[in-house]
């Protein structure tokens, strides 16, 4: 799914599951100064199994002393089941003609169980970047990464939030 700047939702009543080639990417066109589209997956009785990375960055801008686009907020959340996810990158875009770099956005990773009966995990197999974007005037701010789980949380990547 490629939606240039524009929102993805993905509500499921039970699971959602992508392949290594369901990459989902709303990064804005480059030089635009939009933001890029947030992305939104919620299930509410069923595991989320994402193997394609989730790119949200900010788009370079390089005009001289323009600011970078800024990244589009991710959340993935399940109310009854386990989270695995492959990368995301919500970092912001870089000022490539000497302004300031876009502002990355949050990645929030949510698995509960609504009956109190089991455990769920969450798995991140990528690396994580909510880093701000790069520019000779100022970086761009980082933002936060939330995970909660109601059992385990596994990391295999780094996260990095820089800015």
């Amino acid at each position: 799914i490629t939606t240039l700047g524009g929102t993805v939702n993905i509500d499921a009543a039970t699971t959602v599951t992508s392949t290594a080639a369901g990459t989902i990417t709303t990064t804005a066109a480059a030089d635009s100064g939009t933001a890029s589209g947030t992305v939104n997956i919620l299930t509410v009785d069923g595991d989320i199994t994402l193997a394609g990375n989730i790119d949200t960055s900010g788009a370079d801008h390089s005009g001289a002393a323009d600011t970078a686009s800024a990244a589009g907020q991710v959340d993935i959340a399940t109310l009854d089941g386990a989270v695995t996810a492959a990368g995301i990158d919500a970092s912001g875009g870089n000022a490539t003609g000497g302004g300031t770099g876009g502002a990355a956005a949050a990645v929030n990773v949510t698995s509960a169980d609504a009956g109190n009966d089991e455990t769920h995990n969450v798995t991140l197999n990528g690396a994580i970047n909510t880093s701000g974007g790069t520019g000779t005037t100022a970086v761009g701010a980082s933002a936060n990464v939330t995970i909660v789980s109601d059992n385990n949380v596994t990391i295999d990547q780094a996260i990095t939030t820089s800015g």
